[in-house]
């Protein structure tokens, strides 16, 4: 082996350099020398293998391999040449000694390595060595076709493969046997969806795992791939539309995990993502952008978990989960839509999350659940006239947890009707959050309607107490006999008012609203009386 100092200087600094007047590692076992000396880089491993010949002999036969390469190009004619003799010669003395994991970024800018693939023989020579797993960084060669080598061994031992292509733009991508392959990952390139649908149908028949980093995919993505693909990610993708209308579909009877994050959708006449598959439980949109025009439809009878985080939908046409009858659980969370229509008719959904996200245009919340345990909606937005929020059944009798907030103090404005809604699909709930315009809008006559049995704890978000709040409030909390807690959180400033004055004026105002309230309706012995709110936990918060 020549003198690593000739050859390069490669990427990595980890570790530390072996004294050279002890050996520390000669009484361990092998696989823990293995163990330790594969969190070192290619500089410290070529260092170590002078130490001694059995280090020599440790290094070589160490099942995890890793050599980075970046040259900039004034510098690429003798340290390419040396390294790639290097490299070459390091791989042929391993004599077939497996191999767990190869690792090589070959970066060079050079215009005189642009045409040269000495990777195929590092391949070919990893292959020799029954290979488990494959990590790769190079760019293809200048007719832009993606050649794995024809190996004499095949390709039969190799479980994983990742491919980072240096932002290359791909025309054609030559059919590989990988029969064996369950994780692959692509990262860094420009391709024809088709191109890589066709590609990966018919190279990976075992494909249990699918990554897609950093890809520009042109006219979208059909992917159904293999009946056999388990768990798919698409990272930091960009999904151009050359032709105009274009379908992206996601399918496959084995696929149960799938998430697409950071990605953007192109603006265009007409692009429909639809993800249909029927084994898919769990689903992942966050941080995406879909253009004008763009529109998602998810059609999973088996999705149990749909998470929408980040999200921005400019289409009225928005994101449709209609037909997802097992739906379990929905966060939808800081997402900005234009239209928001969320229609879910399923009634196995328990946990429903639709949190600080914010409408151009009236809203409409149509759910249909009688199972519900936890409701958390905070939307805000110029939307509220018009907007309809509809929970069936009205009496959620298994709710548990509710946090309804619908705030937006600048352009807000009353409405009765909806507050109402809101207020009798929450009535069964032990912990309750409500923002104070909700109960605010309503008359002591619309407060009598709604018996609040199970709650316990209660907490109201306002902007500042005032004293006419505080008679909607009492009102309010007359309706809930059982109440232990109440909570009142301030967005801004608390008009100095301290816990002690709030729940002696709470007091005298709830037990002059139980005395008109008995006065029109009779005695009643669910109602909370102004001496039992004395015994309260009560508590002024401040954001």
């Amino acid at each position: 082996m020549e003198n690593p100092s000739k050859f390069t200087v490669l990427s990595s600094s980890k570790g530390n350099n072996v004294p050279d007047s002890h050996d520390r590692l000669g009484g361990l076992p092998e696989h823990v020398i293995h163990h330790i000396i594969s969190f070192l880089g290619a500089n410290d491993i070529a260092r170590l293998s002078f130490a001694s010949k059995g280090c020599r002999q440790i290094c070589i036969s160490s099942p995890y391999l890793y050599f980075d390469v970046d040259f900039a190009s004034h510098e690429c004619a003798t340290k390419c040449t040396q390294f790639k003799e290097f490299l070459s010669k390091f791989l042929r003395s391993r004599n077939g000694q497996w191999i767990q994991l190869l690792r090589f970024r070959w970066l060079c800018d050079s215009c005189e390595c642009s045409n040269e693939r000495p990777y195929d023989s590092w391949i070919c020579y990893a292959l020799g060595c029954n290979v488990k797993e494959l990590d790769i960084g190079y760019r293809i060669d200048e007719q832009n076709r993606l050649a794995l080598p024809i190996s004499a061994t095949s390709y039969a031992s190799l479980r994983l493969l990742e491919l980072n292509l240096q932002d290359c733009c791909i025309n054609s991508l030559l059919p590989a046997t990988l029969v064996s392959l369950e994780v692959l990952s692509l990262k860094s390139f420009r391709v024809y969806g088709a191109i890589l649908e066709a590609w990966i149908s018919t190279s990976c028949a075992s494909l249990k795992r699918l990554n897609l980093e950093a890809v520009e995919i042109m006219d979208g993505f059909p992917i159904s791939t293999t009946s056999s693909l388990q768990e798919l990610t698409i990272h930091n993708c960009y999904v151009n539309h050359i032709m105009g209308f274009c379908k992206n579909s996601i399918k496959g009877s084995s696929l149960k995990n799938v998430t697409i994050s950071d990605c953007r959708f192109r603006e265009t006449g007409l692009s429909k993502i639809k993800i249909a598959c029927s084994s898919l439980v769990n689903l992942t949109l966050r941080g995406c952008v879909f253009g004008l025009g763009c529109y998602v439809s998810i059609g999973c009878p088996l999705l149990e978990n749909l998470t929408i985080h980040r999200c921005f939908v400019n289409e009225s046409y928005g994101i449709d989960i209609r037909h997802c009858p097992s739906l379990t659980n929905l966060m939808m969370s800081h997402c900005t839509f234009q239209l928001l229509y969320l229609n879910i008719p399923t009634s196995s959904l328990r946990k429903l999350s639709v949190f600080e996200c914010s409408s151009q245009f009236p809203v409409r919340i149509a759910v249909s659940a009688e199972q519900l345990q936890t409701l958390s909606v905070k939307l805000y937005g110029s939307w509220w006239n018009g907007s309809v929020f509809e929970i069936q059944p009205q009496n959620l009798i298994c709710l548990q947890e509710a946090i309804v907030e619908l705030v937006d103090l600048q352009f807000f404005t009353a409405d009765k009707d909806m507050s109402i809604s809101v207020l009798r699909a929450v009535q069964y709930a032990r912990v309750l959050q409500l923002s104070i315009q909700i109960i605010e809008v309503l008359s002591s006559e619309d407060h009598a309607e709604i018996l609040f049995e199970n709650l316990c704890d209660l907490v109201i978000v306002c902007d500042k107490l005032e004293v006419c709040q505080m008679i909607v409030l009492a009102c309010f909390v007359m309706r809930a006999p059982y109440l232990r807690t109440l909570t009142i959180r301030y967005e801004h400033k608390s008009g100095g008012f301290s816990e002690t004055e709030v729940k002696e004026d709470l007091a005298k105002l709830l037990s002059s609203a139980v005395k008109m309230h008995q006065l029109k309706y009779g005695n009643s012995e669910t109602l909370l009386l102004g001496d039992q709110l004395m015994k309260l936990k009560l508590s002024l918060q401040k954001n």
